[in-house]
């Protein structure tokens, strides 16, 4: 089924229950609670299914002005009745939601003052996964690993005031890539394959849009030029179809000017062709200005052919003059269409000394040169691309970057304050390589370390050493057997061709649950003070060890109430690069919060103990083609494992929040999400959409564009198999998720398409156990 037949862009809003905690002093009272003995279910109960009843209109014809939400995305969303935001095709909400907000409303107004406390053994608290122990000041975590030998650790000590904000905090890494392999003129078959069409479903599925940009080599390729008497035309309906998909997904094209439409363009020294190609940009442009607007496409990098050092120019001639005249024919093409479209490059990975010819010549024509068209000296770029890849080392990246942003701005002082990109900032080379520290947390932790690195290294400087823009991990491939975690990948593909239809299973790699993680932190960054002691004292731990800190803080709009929460996001790593090595340390957090009331605090953690399923695919033998009982293991461990949220309430301005974590494992990521209790529940759930995997299962993905919080603890996924109105029952557990997809395979020997057809909904709840309101519901299969 073609995700975009269901998909269009996504959005949110609701009302709820509320909770309140012992009032007394905080440091002497944690209270925790299990979520499922005191989560309010308002369904009705029913049964399973599959389908998706797409009320969206197919993107690229659908032109909704779309309003900025809280956190700056554009979603289409809509105001209906009782508050809530429709998806944009939607007319109405069920009185029945109306129904469900007022008695939540009313339900909190009547609660108790203090929560009933579900019963302990032995100090513990069992909840699904982990288990956990109140003790005075903090729940600290009992039995959460299979501990690791703590020989020669360390004991770290984390101090953070969030009264001390040093830095704004931009989103810079939110983007992957991909390219398709040979033979170019085959890029569609690749580009929409049902396999990427799930892969990017899955990408944008990531919280917050984790990831925002996906840049895709060759992408012309998927251009047709047609000629007739001497005219020459553009058909841009494949090309079409994979950006609306892109766009149905919450995502942007990384839109590369690469690849020979039909062949067509033979040698840019020809004048003809190099006007040729101008206009077929400006067509191009004002195609998709027409489709999705000028405030989408504006927001889009168009960059120039890849690494054109390289000389992989796909059959057209490429002198050092004729790229000049290229880069020329894409910057007036764009301008021609709008002076607001963004254009940059050279996107160069191979101008090692002795071979920059193309990148070099670049500079000196933005600079110097004259313009093919206008004759003009001087041409515009508006950022600066490069690839500086870590060869196995965090510090070799941004190490490189600076060294050519240092060359660039001696050489080229005016090009000093351009917006600088490193759109493959991959930790190594050749995204195919079977490496073993791609499948596990090492890679996940590795990522995490160079983002956070480049934070405190470069961005928090003063002043800017360079105007580092974006960070592209390029790792949006599919993989291939027998490799199917070992490459650079987010998820790990398998292919089933031993079934009558085969199909694919994507398995989501440690590395994609770092990109969620990341998209937690706010957008203020805070000062981190980490120590550790040693035989002369306590020693500050500097930006380029193997443990290191980011912190941000996120303060809502003041104004009418909203879902919107007061927050502090601190994400820890342990990471010694690409090295296999594991060892397991302890840090003790003390954050000194700011203000006072309810707030709830939960810990993610990714590590190869909690949140590898490779791991159990090695334990199961390494099947090439795992049984449903094998791929429900695996996703066991897929997930950002989280502890149990602790509440406590402060009636003091200040208060210092302080825990120990006696296992920061080696290579992992420990993250630690502080919220306060908003004013009003999550937002409504959007853009829900069911894609066939196989008979009896299905992939459920939806937005979180309109829910307007990151404070959530999960999301319930609800199916009927009856009718729209239900009644619906909950298909998936209240183990914590804050991913936007769910595999649906229901737990029978025999899996059918009538177990999964009929209606899904789905709504988010946030920390403080309050559900907003469902999703518009979705039939599978779709009827339309």
């Amino acid at each position: 089924m073609s995700s975009l037949a269901n998909g269009g862009r996504r959005k949110s809003n609701s009302e709820s229950s509320s909770m309140d905690v012992e009032d007394e002093q905080i440091i002497n009272k944690m209270v925790s609670f299990n979520i499922s003995d005191n989560l309010t279910d308002e369904s009705d109960g029913g049964s399973f299914v599959n389908g998706v009843k797409r009320r969206t209109a197919n993107p690229r014809i659908t032109r909704t002005r779309r309003t900025k939400s809280l956190y700056g995305v554009m979603p289409n969303c809509k105001f209906g009745p009782c508050g809530s935001i429709l998806d944009d095709s939607a007319t109405s909400l069920s009185h029945d939601n109306c129904y469900q907000l007022q008695r939540s409303t009313e339900k909190e107004k009547n609660s108790p003052p203090s929560i009933i406390l579900p019963q302990f053994q032995d100090g513990c608290h069992n909840n699904h996964r982990m288990n956990y122990c109140v003790e005075k000041v903090v729940l600290v975590v009992c039995s959460l690993f299979t501990l690791v030998s703590l020989v020669n650790s360390l004991e770290y000590n984390l101090d953070i005031n969030t009264n001390d904000v040093r830095n704004d905090l931009k989103h810079f890494w939110r983007s992957t890539g991909f390219c398709p392999p040979l033979p170019h003129k085959d890029a569609y078959k690749f580009d929409f394959s049902k396999d990427m069409q799930l892969n990017l479903a899955l990408i944008g599925s990531l919280p917050h849009n984790g990831i925002q940009q996906v840049r895709i080599h060759w992408l012309l390729e998927l251009v047709t030029v047609k000629q007739s008497n001497g005219n020459v035309t553009y058909d841009f309906t494949e090309l079409d179809n994979l950006i609306g998909l892109l766009w149905s997904y919450g995502l942007k094209p990384g839109f590369e000017l690469m690849g020979n439409p039909s062949g067509f363009f033979k040698d840019f020294d020809n004048s003809t062709q190099v006007y040729f190609w101008k206009d077929m940009v400006t067509q191009l442009a004002l195609n998709y200005i027409d489709q999705f607007g000028l405030s989408e496409v504006m927001d889009w990098n168009f960059e120039t052919w890849n690494e054109p050092d390289c000389h992989d120019f796909d059959d057209i001639k490429f002198s050092v003059q004729g790229f000049l005249n290229y880069y020329d024919a894409c910057s007036e093409g764009l301008l021609a269409a709008s002076s607001l479209l963004r254009f940059g490059g050279p996107g160069d990975g191979c101008d090692r000394p002795g071979n920059t010819k193309f990148s070099d010549a670049l500079l000196n024509h933005i600079v110097n040169g004259t313009n093919f068209f206008t004759g003009k000296q001087g041409n515009r770029i508006d950022f600066l691309s490069y690839h500086r890849k870590g060869d196995g080392s965090s510090a070799k990246i941004y190490q490189s970057e600076l060294q050519t942003a240092s060359d660039i701005s001696k050489k080229y002082p005016t090009l000093s304050k351009t917006p600088f990109y490193n759109d493959e900032a991959d930790p190594m080379v050749g995204w195919s390589k079977n490496l073993l520290w791609r499948a596990d947390s090492t890679y996940a932790a590795m990522v995490a370390k160079v983002i956070t690195q480049h934070q405190n290294m470069i961005l928090a400087k003063q002043p800017l050493l360079i105007n580092y823009t974006l960070l592209s991990n390029d790792n949006a491939f599919l993989s291939y057997v027998p490799h199917q975690f070992t490459q650079r990948t987010l998820t790990a593909r398998f292919q089933m061709n031993n079934t009558n239809t085969p199909y694919v299973q994507l398995v989501l790699k440690p590395v994609f649950m770092v990109m969620g993680a990341l998209s937690l932190l706010g957008d203020k960054q805070l000062h981190t003070n980490l120590t550790v002691p040693d035989k002369l004292g306590t020693v500050v731990v500097g930006n380029d060890s193997t443990v290191g800190v980011l912190a941000s803080l996120h303060v809502p709009y003041k104004g009418i109430p909203t879902s919107d929460a007061w927050q502090v996001t601190i994400l820890i790593y342990s990471s010694n690069d690409t090295s296999l090595s594991t060892r397991a340390d302890s840090i003790t957090v003390s954050l000194n919060l700011n203000g006072s009331g309810d707030f709830a605090i939960v810990e993610y953690y990714i590590n190869n103990m909690v949140s590898n399923p490779y791991g159990v695919w090695v334990k199961q033998g390494k099947p090439s083609f795992p049984s449903v009982q094998q791929f429900r293991e695996m996703r066991f461990q897929e997930g950002l494992m989280s502890s149990k949220v602790q509440y406590f309430r402060s009636k003091k301005n200040a208060h210092v929040f302080k825990n120990p974590y006696s296992q920061l494992v080696q290579p992992g990521v420990i993250l630690i999400h502080v919220c306060a209790k908003s004013k009003l529940p999550p937002d409504q759930v959007t853009e829900v959409v069911v894609h066939n995997i196989t008979s009896g299962q299905v992939l459920l993905t939806w937005s979180d564009n309109c829910v307007n919080t990151k404070c959530i603890l999960y999301y319930e996924v609800e199916f009927s198999n009856k009718t729209e109105s239900g009644p619906y029952v909950k298909i998936n557990n209240n183990s914590t998720s804050i991913i936007t997809s769910y595999n649906f395979v229901p737990n029978v020997k025999v899996l059918s398409d009538a177990m999964v057809t009929g209606f899904y909904r789905i709504r988010a709840v946030d920390y403080f156990q309050r559900p907003g309101a469902y999703s518009l519901p979705v039939q599978y299969p779709n009827t339309l």
